[in-house]
């Protein structure tokens, strides 16, 4: 695949203009709710399903899609978008924030996180680093760093260092368990030296969902920045 001929090379002329069309937007934030079935991220390929016809699939590069939209109308459809996000080309607008509900989770909680010289050794990744060796893993790439772990449903998730298309890292933005594995996989992090946590603190379910939009939201910002 041409990388210079794809929609997602930064130096093309009107990148700014044609990503951030409210026309574009929408299909972003539409992106993540795609799920490849399978990627090569050295390749930059990856296959789609269908959510309206059993059995078909989308196949797809950073220069086009088989998609209707794409073919349409020549522009990044959902897909691409999807792709490009995975391979940490861009960052998919993101969805607006829900208000959260029951007890909220503290920006001084994340603030508290990131401001640790390793924040891999707070609680909260220590929790997600002893479960990381319960993961099923399906497939893990030495060479691009990615791996593909089976998920609670039917979906699996396909994992890179700094993304994961797993519910927690989506809600959080730090490293899930999922991440935590794959490291250590690839000889980057060893959970074999991760301190024992008692039953009581790894079951204890302080944190709901909607306790991580601020979190979220902040790390976000920071990515930014």
């Amino acid at each position: 695949m041409d990388f210079i001929k794809s929609h997602f090379a930064k130096d093309t002329p009107d990148y700014i203009k044609l990503h951030h069309s409210e026309e574009q937007i929408k299909r972003q934030l539409n992106a993540h709710d795609c799920v490849p079935s399978s990627i090569n991220v050295l390749k930059g390929e990856a296959i789609f399903q269908s959510k309206r016809f059993h059995g078909g699939t989308y196949n797809t590069n950073l220069c086009e899609c088989s998609y209707p939209d794409f073919i349409e109308r020549k522009l990044p459809c959902k897909h691409m978008y999807r792709l490009a996000s995975i391979m940490g080309l861009i960052e998919l607008t993101q969805k607006p924030e829900k208000q959260a509900t029951g007890n909220s989770y503290k920006r001084k909680h994340l603030d508290e996180i990131l401001a640790m010289d390793n924040p891999n050794e707070h609680e909260e990744q220590r929790v997600r680093q002893r479960n990381a060796k319960k993961c099923h893993v399906i497939d893990i790439n030495k060479e691009a760093e990615t791996a593909i772990f089976g998920g609670s449903g039917k979906r699996p998730y396909y994992t890179t260092l700094d993304s994961c298309t797993c519910q927690d890292f989506g809600m959080r933005h730090l490293p899930c368990k999922h991440i935590y594995r794959l490291a250590h996989e690839l000889g980057k992090f060893n959970l074999d030296e991760v301190p024992d946590g008692r039953v009581s603190e790894i079951k204890r379910g302080r944190f709901f969902w909607n306790d991580y939009y601020e979190l979220h939201e902040q790390y976000a910002n920071q990515e930014t920045a």
